[in-house]
């Protein structure tokens, strides 16, 4: 089975039980809520029997309702593209309006999303862009922060502009934390990084918990990826690349 996030328009495959697990659903209901189609509203995913396709991953993105989200004719556009509070964009054509796709940049862990903004068509930072039609501007060595740290969260409310100096304090202790890699169940290939077990349960529908079990050897997870401390992983197969 397949998980989409919505909001942060990422597909995860995933065994029915370990979605049971993070939803707190019988497997049987997981399997209904697959055939529906069905949004988890709290959560803003999609149960899908089979990887979706991106027109119906679009249906859903557009589909979603989000509380007081307001829509603002992106600067320098022409009137092509709008943007709203919540990140989200639409092209805006003479007889209807259709919704863009973000994308994840799996390196710089953030959203980007391709639109005309300052007469320039590009691919920019959708924080960036949010910043710009509904936050003030910045002073001087301010940079974007993330409030509750989820980088794919780009509303308005989450994103704050704040001193460097500040933002290294606010941050410094996460170079303390114990990183995680992501496993490819079969080749055992490093799919991914992460500074530490919450970051990695804000960016992969597993819960803190979950990981932390996978990571000291108290679960196996022979359906899904896996997942192991990043100084662990490097003893027995050698530095991750």
């Amino acid at each position: 089975m397949y998980v989409y996030d919505i909001m942060a328009n990422q597909v995860t495959e995933m065994n029915i039980y370990d979605i049971a697990e993070m939803l707190g659903r019988t497997p049987s209901n997981v399997s209904k809520s697959a055939q529906r189609g069905a949004i988890v509203k709290n959560l803003n995913i999609v149960i899908f029997k089979n990887e979706p396709t991106v027109e119906e991953r679009r249906a859903k993105y557009s589909e979603i309702k989000l509380h007081n989200e307001v829509w603002h004719v992106m600067k320098g556009s022409d009137g092509q593209f709008k943007i709203s509070n919540y990140g989200r964009f639409k092209r805006v054509y003479k007889k209807h309006q259709k919704f863009l796709l973000p994308f994840l940049h799996r390196q710089k862990g953030e959203m980007y999303v391709k639109v005309r903004f300052n007469s320039v068509y590009k691919q920019y930072r959708v924080k960036d862009l949010v910043a710009a039609h509904f936050l003030r501007e910045p002073k001087p060595n301010e940079v974007l922060y993330f409030s509750n740290g989820i980088k794919t969260d780009c509303y308005a409310g989450n994103l704050k502009w704040i001193d460097r100096s500040k933002l290294a304090k606010k941050t410094g202790g996460l170079s303390r934390s114990k990183e995680v890699v992501q496993l490819d169940p079969d080749t055992l290939e490093v799919i991914a990084e992460y500074r530490s077990t919450r970051e990695t349960a804000r960016k992969t529908p597993y819960s803190y918990q979950s990981i932390s079990d996978y990571c000291n050897g108290k679960r196996e997870n022979q359906y899904g990826h896996l997942f192991m401390w990043r100084d662990e992983y490097e003893k027995l197969y050698g530095e991750v690349v």
